[in-house]
């Protein structure tokens, strides 16, 4: 009897031991390429389930977790600037056991591309989170692509997503043409006399 406890007991220690928990742990790279003239907010992460993690892609710098980061890329004249906190796990607050990431503000030269607080990759309760951020400057122009999505399924990719884009003229770009056009208007109506 009382080996067949001591086996019993033996099995259960062995059984506790080898006892693993699902984890996942959200995450965000950045890419500022200069050649391409592209800056980029792509999400990362990291699991108990290698095969499962999305993996930054080469040339992205994985951010650490830390607050107030600033990060800038210059696309020839014009100036990006990312605000961004990356909170590692924390064992207290709703969705935040795999982490949080909050864009603060991003801007291209001054000008607001995202103004209010925005959670990155933070998928909780199937609500529509931005995933990726693509800004692109094509001949002088800026496009802006964001992606969103509802669930992350333990997969190295996200389901779901929806993207949209937008062109956007900076302040800058704006005041160029203004002038240009005052300019024209000038020549034209001083060469009526």
């Amino acid at each position: 009897m009382k080996k067949n406890l001591a086996i019993i007991v033996f099995l259960s220690f062995i059984l506790l031991v080898n006892v693993n928990a699902d984890w996942a742990e959200y995450g965000v790279a950045i890419n500022c390429d200069k050649d391409s003239s592209t800056f980029e907010i792509l999400p990362t992460v990291e699991s108990s389930y290698p095969t499962a993690d999305v993996k930054a892609p080469n040339g992205f710098i994985k951010l650490k977790n830390a607050t107030e980061q600033h990060h800038t890329c210059l696309l020839g004249a014009t100036k990006i600037e990312l605000d961004i906190d990356v909170y590692g796990p924390q064992a207290r607050g709703m969705g935040q056991g795999s982490g949080v990431i909050v864009i603060n503000n991003l801007k291209a030269n001054s000008n607001d591309l995202i103004s209010t607080r925005t959670n990155f990759n933070w998928v909780v309760m199937g609500e529509q989170v931005l995933t990726e951020v693509h800004i692109k400057k094509i001949n002088g122009i800026l496009t802006l692509t964001k992606c969103t999505t509802d669930e992350w399924d333990w997969s190295p990719s996200y389901g779901n997503k929806k993207c949209k884009t937008t062109t956007l003229k900076l302040e800058s770009q704006k005041k160029k043409e203004a002038d240009s056009i005052v300019y024209k208007i000038w020549v034209w109506f001083t060469n009526l006399f």
